[in-house]
């Protein structure tokens, strides 16, 4: 290849490029992420939901049972995500990001595999070609960003609302006063003690500690949205990584609890 060839090829790579990046700088979802700013798309499905991409990191998934206000009159798929939007939140949109699974089993396989790609690498290809096909008003280059945030998202930074009232989550404090509840199943002696040191080094106060063979995997869990802050400063205490955090509407004894078990790594 001789250097007038290699001169038009890097010309037209340069051009390819920069349209590339003018394409998908005036992406409106790729262009709030590009400034840093909330991203919020409607999932349209049996149940409404509300995904927001917060500039923390998070990830606040709201969802109602709340029907329709009138089952009887058809309605487009963006006048839908308007009235789902309306239903979460407070601020006024001309235009909404939206996208339709149905069915369930449909949302389900999505659901599981965004957070086992990368147990099982093999699901990637179909899983990014399911998402391909999802209906939505999100333009081609959208839809590769939605995909990208999907894919980075770790099931720590996430947080599951289910209510009617939807309450943002707390403002950070520094001087927490925790307590938790401490169950040791599947995992060894030593390992449990190693546990119990850091928490009290960091003043945590252990309630209850039991036994328990039920739980095959590492978690944390509290029945409040005010206590999710509270799960976050244990995780960073035992060194707990790309965990979720659930929140269940059960009584607990104390504030978060925690659930160690024999993939417990720590730091």
């Amino acid at each position: 290849m001789n250097e007038k060839n290699l001169r038009i090829i890097s010309v037209v790579a340069v051009v390819l490029i920069i349209s590339l990046s003018l394409y998908f700088i005036n992406q409106p979802l790729t262009n709030l992420t590009i400034k840093e700013k909330q991203i919020d798309i409607v999932c349209l499905s049996p149940v409404q939901s509300l995904i927001s991409y917060r500039k923390d990191g998070s990830v606040i998934i709201k969802t109602s049972k709340k029907p329709n206000k009138d089952k009887n009159i058809s309605i487009s798929a963006k006048q839908k995500a308007m009235e789902i939007y309306s239903n979460f939140s407070k601020e006024i949109k001309n235009e909404v990001f939206y996208f339709e699974i149905s069915p369930k089993e449909y949302a389900k396989y999505i659901t599981d595999a965004i957070f086992e790609w990368k147990k099982n690498p093999f699901i990637l290809p179909k899983l990014i070609k399911t998402l391909s096909h999802i209906k939505t008003n999100l333009s081609f280059g959208d839809r590769l960003t939605a995909i990208s945030l999907l894919l980075r998202t770790n099931p720590s930074q996430i947080i599951l609302i289910n209510s009617e009232e939807n309450p943002e989550p707390a403002v950070k404090n520094s001087n927490l006063q925790i307590t938790v509840e401490l169950i040791n199943s599947k995992s060894d002696k030593t390992t449990i003690k190693k546990v119990i040191e850091k928490l009290k080094k960091e003043k945590i106060d252990i309630i209850d500690q039991k036994n328990s063979n039920s739980y095959s995997q590492t978690m944390l869990i509290t029945n409040t949205l005010d206590n999710y802050e509270k799960a976050i400063k244990i995780m960073e205490i035992l060194g707990i990584k790309n965990k979720e955090i659930y929140i269940e509407k059960n009584f607990m004894l104390g504030d978060v609890k925690i659930i160690i078990s024999k993939d417990y790594k720590g730091e």
